[in-house]
């Protein structure tokens, strides 16, 4: 349901505005209007801009003070709370915590120098090397080699006195060793690496160091972390002693900038403030007694504004049951202010159509699992998509049992088979069909009276006209096709006329309205015009077959995942046919489950949503504090 929505406009005294405005915006009810757009010459009030640096600024000193603490702050009333307070209390923590971090910060960088020790060592599997210059007569190398150079390696150093001992592996294909020669083989050795393409690794000279004082180093880590834990222990402490302080703080910065949001769409004059906006009609109580004592302020119905209809903010105020398909009327667009709410309508038609496409007892109670699953989740998408698969799981598995299904495992339906009664299948698909596009065009006839657009009431290839044609048509085919009698020619005089005044009609409202008309153009365009309309409802009609197509296809599948069982039975052992059906059914319920969800949704869009309805441009949005 889309809410009724009034104008309000009301003047106060520049030194009350921002009292006024704190009302609105605990209201949270007034969608404002951006003053800018209908006077060009007003400014936004001076110093706006400043204040806006000044909250970004506050934001970040709290955020740099509390990030580490990882506290829950909530609401609290700000009456008494100025910048000067806040810059006061955030001076006061500033001047407790800085030192403290001041000294994490020093203890931090030592950790990290320790730590680059201990990872050297590490690389070096903490060797106890003293530095090159110290040896006489061998050499030491680090180096990596690849695992299949390895043995080449040994073989080329077998003449020479080494010792060639394994550290680590460095990735699959990569070895770490280490490598001692006798300097006077310098060259010999180097050479070998250079054509093995042997990488060389300088060793760090405190390796010995470090080698010698692990055990130090790593004692000194523990401590330093030790006194880290217990400073920021002691920070958080200070700032749930504090913590009434920084939610103030929080909820003040809230506050101002809901309130500079609001200045955004006000305007000044010398003395005075001009605040402009919507409300909606079922929330009118919750702002009539903060407006009444106002010196100057207008209520207006929208209809008395002089404006476009689409600028014309939309609320779109549904029951917990609906709000999960308010999505898919969003996904396709905004309903315009005044027209019909679909999202009642695409509640039952996709429930309904995705359950006769997907019918299964067993696939519609996984699919209800998993929506329960969603629905647990902390994000409002998350729990409206759970709603959603919960309410299609519901609708599978009672059309499950209409048709005998559970796993595909048939069983006797309370209704029917649709793989042994395919007409009857086709049959309800058509009529769901000609039920959706007759609600369709009954929305236009409705959303065409309220935009008093007689014209396109009866005269728009989905008016008042266009509709008796297409109801005419299909009930000579249904009565045709059902009761096997010619039709009687009455019929096709009503059809002759009809079409005549389709065509007709625009042509002489222009002539009346004296407009210029070219008669013969205009005719052969609206001949052109019907005959598009009359293959468009065809095709309309025609393409909710895919209903019973998809429902014969689900069957088939089934049919197909337990043939194939069977012949691996035969062939090999049971658990393989077990293991074909459990994925066939995961496969039918993620692939079909998919497709189905599509092909609900396009009948939707295109058969139905696309018969009347009218996109606005604006969303409901009331200024509120966000908390």
């Amino acid at each position: 349901m889309i809410s009724k929505m009034k104008f309000l406009s009301c003047i106060v005294m520049k030194e009350e505005s921002e009292k006024i405005m704190k009302e609105f915006i605990n209201a949270g009810v007034l969608h404002p209007v951006n003053i800018e757009e209908i006077e060009k010459d007003i400014k936004l009030p001076v110093g706006m801009k400043e204040e806006e640096k000044e909250i970004l600024r506050i934001e970040e000193r709290i955020k740099k003070l509390t990030e580490k603490a990882k506290l829950h702050f909530e609401w609290e009333k700000t009456e008494n709370l100025t910048y000067q307070n806040v810059e006061k209390i955030l001076v006061e923590i500033e001047k407790y915590i800085q030192p403290i971090t001041e000294k994490e910060e020093k203890l931090q960088k030592e950790i990290q120098q320790e730590e680059k020790k201990l990872q050297i060592g590490k690389q070096f599997n903490f060797l106890p090397f003293k530095p090159d210059s110290y040896y006489s007569f061998i050499k030491i190398y680090f180096i990596s080699v690849e695992k299949e150079k390895l043995l080449l390696l040994e073989e080329k150093l077998k003449n020479i006195h080494h010792i060639l001992h394994f550290l680590r592996e460095i990735d699959k294909n990569e070895l770490f060793y280490s490598l001692i020669i006798l300097k006077e083989n310098i060259h010999k050795v180097e050479e070998i690496m250079e054509k093995l393409n042997v990488k060389k690794y300088e060793y760090p000279e405190n390796l010995w160091q470090i080698s010698q004082k692990k055990e130090e180093i790593e004692k000194k880590l523990e401590r330093e972390k030790g006194e880290i834990r217990k400073i920021e222990e002691e920070i958080k402490n200070y700032l749930l002693k504090k913590n009434k302080e920084i939610n103030a703080i929080l909820s003040f910065i809230s506050e101002r900038k809901a309130i500079l949001k609001f200045k955004n769409f006000s305007a000044n004059t010398d003395e005075t403030t001009i605040i402009c906006g919507w409300i909606p009609e079922e929330d009118e109580k919750k702002i009539r007694g903060k407006i009444k004592n106002l010196p100057f302020w207008i209520e207006k119905e929208a209809e008395d504004i002089k404006i476009d209809r689409k600028e014309i903010p939309v609320k779109i105020r549904n029951n917990k049951f609906l709000k999960p398909f308010e999505m898919l009327v969003s996904t396709f667009g905004i309903p315009g202010y005044k027209t019909i709410d679909p999202t009642f309508f695409i509640a039952l038609t996709f429930i309904f159509m995705f359950g006769f496409m997907f019918s299964d007892a067993g696939h519609g109670l996984i699919l209800f699992l998993l929506g329960m699953f969603l629905f647990y989740q902390k994000k409002e998408i998350m729990k409206n998509s759970g709603k959603l698969i919960m309410y299609a799981g519901i609708s599978s598995s009672l059309f499950g049992i209409l048709f005998g299904s559970f796993f595909g495992i048939d069983f006797h339906p309370l209704f029917f088979k649709p793989i042994e009664n395919t007409m009857k299948l086709v049959k309800i698909g058509i009529f769901t069909g000609i039920s959706v596009i007759t609600a369709g065009i009954i929305f236009n006839l409705i959303n065409s009276a309220r935009e008093k657009d007689y014209e396109k009431l009866f005269f728009d290839k989905n008016g008042l006209i266009s509709g008796l044609i297409y109801w005419f048509s299909t009930g000579m085919i249904i009565k045709k096709i059902s009761q096997k009698i010619p039709i009687h020619i009455s019929y096709f005089i009503v059809l002759l006329f009809l079409f005549t005044l389709f065509i007709s009609g625009p042509i002489f409202l222009s002539i009346f309205r004296r407009k210029e008309a070219n008669i013969l153009s205009g005719f052969f365009e609206k001949l052109m015009e019907l005959i598009e309309t009359a293959l468009g409802y065809l095709s309309n009609t025609i393409s909710f077959i895919r209903l019973s197509a998809f429902s014969l296809a689900h069957t088939g599948l089934f049919i197909a995942i337990f043939q194939i069982s069977k012949i691996l039975n035969h062939i090999a052992n049971g658990s393989l046919s077990w293991f074909i059906i459990i994925m066939g059914n995961i496969f039918v319920i993620i692939l079909e489950g998919m497709i189905v969800s599509i092909q609900a949704l396009r009948l939707n869009y295109y058969e139905f949503f696309s018969k009347f309805f009218i996109t606005g441009k604006k969303i409901y949005q009331p200024i509120k504090v966000e908390k």
